[in-house]
């Protein structure tokens, strides 16, 4: 794409096509992603760059000086699904993870770890949610790969989806991919490669390759012969779409859709201020009525060893004309003012942003550090949660899919599942809870410190422990194993009180015991029981 398109980048309600449509997705998913790698301004690197600042109405010099969208996708990358995976798919109780799998069935773990460990989801995840963070959309494909016989998760990139069909639950029904590639037996030419999968009369999946709009067999089956057509009784499209930002329509928004014209308008008047700054320091004045002076012995622009660079020591001089007076050739313009300006867009996009406000937040080093951390993060952290709920359906879906697939073929390593899991519910499963923010050891102390103190002040009220737990939002079981700890600790205490207790006791029936002997007349014997 040479040219930009407006209705490409906004959603019209009343043209949704514009923004459906293939070629429009890959000029706005571009532009998205020059916002990430600050060159959408670039004249040199994109096309389109010129006719997107003319139509945007930018100065025509306008560079990415305050451009956010990196931050932003970096941080949703980050935040998302970040960190590292366990190895055994377990659910975070015994080894953190990135992704705890919630299930009452153990023969699943091992299974999607295997999926995990084929799909090198370990880095291609946060691939998957940056894609979406800064481009709005996220695809995988369920590859089911016979001559290895293993199922694992493909990324495909945005730019290549060409078309979808859903259901009303937003389910894939239907895909067409289409992209260049080298020609397979001439690496010299390119060649438009497309895939189309659908379903069947009977709900069969029919997969389809053409080279240049003709069948060809870019695939191998199990046997290893080249194919250009074949159908899989799967039962479901091994295809599923995450829309970063689900809006009602068929593609997703990017996080900084609704943000991209203050960063627009942010960029633009920061060069301005950043150019007017270039010609104050190379502002060219008039002298009219005076000649110019010539240095002597030296050619104009000669470098010396006393003037190394004259070009960055000299201003630009004009003379001409007469009745003498100097003047500075450049328009004013208060910096002040205009920074000031330019503060109120950036403070507005923050605002909009709560990502951003982590990055303004004082330090604080008080004991209130941790309980004020949480403050500044809650408004990032409900945006978080609301994104991942999505990514983790979509995770969900192509965990069963794959085990799907592989119990049908009777992989290796699947042979506890059944083909009909799915339905039978044996593939059930989720992804837990866990913090967006990690917390250190003084903070998590902190807040042993406020719940024990929590349930201290129940007790004085007369409320039962186990019901303020219950309003804190423990389970039934966190309860228990609390009670039980606590009854093991009230007992180890009563022990101590009635030791001390029983030794006081002693102590005072001894002092109580001391003879107390009255000595009388020298000489005098004291009488029995003194």
């Amino acid at each position: 794409m040479t040219a930009f398109r407006e209705p490409n980048l906004i959603q019209d309600l009343s043209k949704p096509e514009d923004f459906d449509d293939f070629d429009g997705r890959i000029n706005r998913y571009q532009i998205l992603w020059g916002f990430y790698d600050n060159t959408v301004y670039n004249d040199i690197v994109h096309k389109w760059a010129h006719s997107y600042k003319l139509k945007a109405g930018l100065y025509q010099y306008t560079q990415g000086i305050f451009n956010p969208a990196n931050r932003l996708g970096n941080f949703h990358q980050t935040h998302t699904w970040g960190g590292m995976l366990d190895p055994e798919a377990g659910d975070g109780t015994e080894e953190p993870t990135a992704l705890p799998i919630i299930t009452e069935n153990p023969n699943i773990r091992p299974v999607i770890a295997d999926i995990w460990r084929w799909s090198n989801w370990q880095i291609k995840k946060d691939l998957f949610t940056l894609q979406g963070a800064v481009m709005g959309d996220a695809f995988i494909r369920i590859v089911d790969n016979e001559l290895k016989g293993r199922v694992y998760f493909e990324l495909i990139h945005p730019t290549i989806v060409k078309d979808l069909t859903k259901d009303d639950f937003g389910n894939v029904k239907g895909y067409v991919l289409e992209e260049e590639r080298f020609h397979p037996t001439d690496q010299n030419r390119k060649v438009t490669y497309t895939e189309i999968a659908e379903r069947g009369p009977d709900g069969e999946v029919i997969f389809r390759t053409f080279l240049n709009g003709s069948l060809f067999p870019w695939r191998l089956d199990a046997n290893g012969d080249p194919i250009a057509e074949w159908m899989v009784d799967y039962g479901f499209i091994p295809f599923v779409h995450n829309l970063h930002i689900d809006v009602d329509n068929k593609y997703g928004w990017s996080e900084m859709h609704a943000g991209r014209g203050k960063f627009d308008r942010a960029n633009d008047v920061a060069s301005k201020i950043a150019d007017y700054i270039r010609k104050e320091v190379e502002t060219p004045w008039l002298f009219s009525g005076a000649q110019k002076p010539s240095q002597i012995g030296e050619k104009e622009g000669t470098a010396s060893r006393d003037r190394p660079q004259p070009g960055r020591e000299e201003k630009l001089l004009l003379y001409g004309g007469k009745d003498a007076s100097a003047i500075p050739l450049v328009s004013g313009m208060n910096i002040g003012e205009a920074s000031e300006f330019l503060q109120t867009v950036i403070e507005d996009i923050h605002r909009d942003y709560p990502e951003f406000l982590l990055d303004d937040s004082e330090e604080v080093s008080t004991a209130e550090s941790g309980v004020h951390r949480r403050i500044v993060q809650q408004p990032a952290t409900a945006k978080i949660l609301t994104r991942r709920a999505g990514k983790d359906a979509v995770l969900v879906a192509a965990h069963n899919m794959a085990m799907s697939i592989g119990a049908m073929r009777e992989y290796k390593g699947f042979e506890k599942l059944s083909e009909t899991g799915f339905a039978d519910g044996q593939f059930e499963h989720t992804i837990g809870k866990r913090d967006v923010f990690a917390s250190d050891a003084f903070e998590e102390l902190q807040e042993s410190k406020l719940f024990y103190e929590v349930i201290a002040a129940a007790k004085l009220a007369g409320i039962p422990p186990e019901s303020a737990l219950a309003r804190l939002g423990l389970k039934d079981d966190e309860i228990a194993d609390i009670m039980k700890l606590t009854r093991s600790d009230n007992r180890r205490v009563a022990t101590v009180d009635a030791r001390a207790q029983a030794r006081a006791a002693r102590e005072a029936q001894q002092a109580d015991a001391v003879e107390v002997i009255d000595v009388g007349t020298e000489g005098q014997e004291p009488e029995a029981g003194q």
